[in-house]
């Protein structure tokens, strides 16, 4: 069913780049900072891991990330779209970064006025590499936003979310439990809730 979803939504985005030429619109890209409300749960779940191996935890993250997220808006209102970010780094005892990268389809519900609310969804999966991380899972996201001075060459944005994607990672208190078992481990939502303030070019 998954896999059916993927590729329904990856076929009307393109087809939605397809008729673009057909229809007038213009090329918007917000460039931003996102609160990463998911980097806690990632970060102590590294801290348990490491805790299970006998060592003094020492890791931080830091929540706040940049996000690039361009969209091609039509005249009516309907936009296509992706994005990469935030980008989510783990130092210390151990290493990790986490990489989003999302399609989405979005409608901004008064595209002519200066400021107009919006709504976007897609999908989102987040590149994922270092200690601890067995592999990753796509997931829906789910946001909404208010743009602000729209018709300025740089305008304002501030935008909510919920990015479904998941990250797996190694269990290591399960393992020494269960005897080493290589199945034990837990799907962390690494992004979860987003909040970002974007400036739109």
């Amino acid at each position: 069913m998954k896999k059916r979803s993927i590729v329904l939504f990856i076929i009307l985005l393109a087809g939605a780049f397809f008729i673009q030429p057909a229809i007038a619109g213009e090329w918007r890209i917000p460039v931003g900072f996102s609160y990463v409300g998911g980097a806690s749960e990632f970060l102590d779940q590294i801290e348990d891991n490491l805790e299970a191996e006998g060592y003094w935890t020492d890791a931080s993250i830091w929540p706040v990330g940049v996000s690039v997220q361009p969209y091609y808006e039509f005249d009516f209102g309907l936009g296509v779209g992706f994005g990469v970010g935030p980008l989510i780094l783990v130092a210390g005892d151990a290493d990790a970064i986490l990489l989003p990268v999302n399609a989405s389809l979005r409608y901004a519900i008064l595209p002519w006025a200066k400021i107009t609310p919006y709504v976007r969804c897609g999908l989102s999966h987040i590149i994922a590499s270092g200690d601890y991380i067995e592999g990753s899972s796509p997931g829906f996201v789910i946001a909404g936003g208010v743009e602000f001075m729209r018709h300025k060459r740089v305008g304002l944005g501030v935008e909510i979310g919920l990015d479904y994607a998941s990250v797996e990672m190694e269990d290591q208190e399960e393992r020494r439990r269960t005897g080493g078992d290589p199945d034990a481990t837990d799907d962390i939502e690494a992004v979860g809730l987003t909040v970002s303030i974007q400036a739109i070019f």
